[in-house]
C-alpha cells in the first residue's frame, strides 16, 4: 500500500500474475490433446471450446478471489469468501429449480455450471463469453474500487 503506483495497477499486476499462472498450468495439459491428434483423429472444436472454457472459467474465479483477498488482509478469510462465493455460484443452478419465477431466473443467470455447459461441448456461444468477461472486469472495477478507499483511510 505504501509503493509509488497506481491502485489499478496493484490490482492488475496481481491479476496477471496469478492469471499467468493459471495459463501454465492449463498449458501443461497440452500434452494430452496433443497425444490425441498424433495417434487419433478427435474433433478438434470441443477439445478447443473446452479449453477456452477453462480458461475463461478459471479467469472469472481469480477475479472473483482478487476481490475476496481485497476485502480483508486476512488470507484464510479471503479463502472462506472466495470459497462461499464460488460455491454460491457453482450452486445456483440447483437453487434456480427451487426458486419461484423471477428468482430462480436470476440464479439460473448468475449460474456458473450453466454458463459453462455448451462450451466442452464445442458450442461457444457468446452471451457465455460475454458473461464471463463481464465477471471478470466488474470484478476487477470492484477490487480497484475496495483497494483505493482502504488507501484513502
Amino acid at each position: 500500500m505504501t509503493q509509488p503506483i497506481r491502485e489499478v495497477e496493484l490490482v492488475v499486476g496481481k491479476y496477471l500474475g496469478s492469471a499467468i499462472f493459471l495459463l501454465f498450468m492449463i498449458a501443461v495439459t497440452l500434452y494430452f490433446p496433443a497425444l490425441l491428434m498424433k495417434f487419433g483423429n478427435p474433433d478438434k472444436g470441443p477439445i478447443l471450446s473446452g479449453y477456452l472454457g477453462v480458461i475463461l472459467q478459471g479467469l472469472a474465479f481469480l477475479a472473483i478471489g482478487l476481490v475476496a483477498s481485497s476485502l480483508t488482509q486476512n488470507q484464510i478469510i479471503a479463502v472462506a469468501v472466495s470459497f462461499v462465493t464460488l460455491l454460491g455460484l457453482w450452486l445456483a443452478d440447483l437453487f434456480a429449480r427451487f426458486a419461484p419465477g423471477p428468482l430462480g431466473q436470476v440464479f439460473q443467470y448468475i449460474s456458473i455450471t450453466q454458463r459453462f455447459q455448451d462450451l466442452p461441448k464445442g458450442v461457444i456461444d457468446t452471451k457465455d463469453v460475454l458473461f464471463f468477461i463481464s465477471v471478470i472486469l466488474a470484478c476487477l472495477f470492484i477490487s480497484v474500487q475496495i483497494v483505493s478507499a482502504r488507501r484513502w483511510r
